[in-house]
């Protein structure tokens, strides 16, 4: 995995997160009405087993969000401590508000009152920076090692 994509992972996982929370918000108000819609009380077999088939997806879906937390709370976390070690207070800036809080890199430069170009100067030498940090933790191995910023045009 490239330093990038090891840095974009927070936005994305977050994304599933609110997936998962909005499932389960549906399932709980799909199990409030049929608890409304019985009285409360499972009457017969069918109701019962739509009864149980909601409780076992809710379940399942609490668990998943559990899950998703609990890894976005990690990677969010590695990639502080990542960022953390750029020198340059502007570029540790920058970089949480694209990689942390999922902000596009026009907001993110206007936000730190930049141009566009000088928050991708600042980004590709962060990127310098952290990359040896980044082969100490085990994560980039010598193939994956691409200087190339084609995502990141000078604009």
């Amino acid at each position: 995995m490239t330093l990038k994509q090891f840095l974009s992972q927070p936005p994305t996982l977050k994304a599933a997160v609110y997936s998962v929370a909005e499932q389960m918000d549906e399932l709980n108000r799909i199990g409030v009405m049929s608890r409304s819609y019985t009285g409360g009380m499972v009457k017969n077999e069918r109701q019962r087993s739509q009864v149980e088939r909601i409780a076992e997806n809710l379940f399942t879906a609490r668990q998943t969000l559990q899950n998703k937390i609990e890894e976005y709370t990690a990677q969010s976390e590695q990639v502080r401590e990542l960022i953390w070690h750029v020198p340059d207070a502007m570029s540790r800036t920058l970089l949480e508000k694209r990689y942390i809080l999922g902000e596009t890199w026009e907001d993110a430069a206007e936000e730190c009152f930049i141009s566009l170009r000088a928050a991708h100067y600042l980004h590709k030498k962060a990127i310098a920076t952290m990359k040896p940090l980044y082969r100490q933790m085990g994560y980039l191995d010598d193939d994956d090692d691409d200087d190339t910023d084609a995502d990141l045009p000078l604009s």
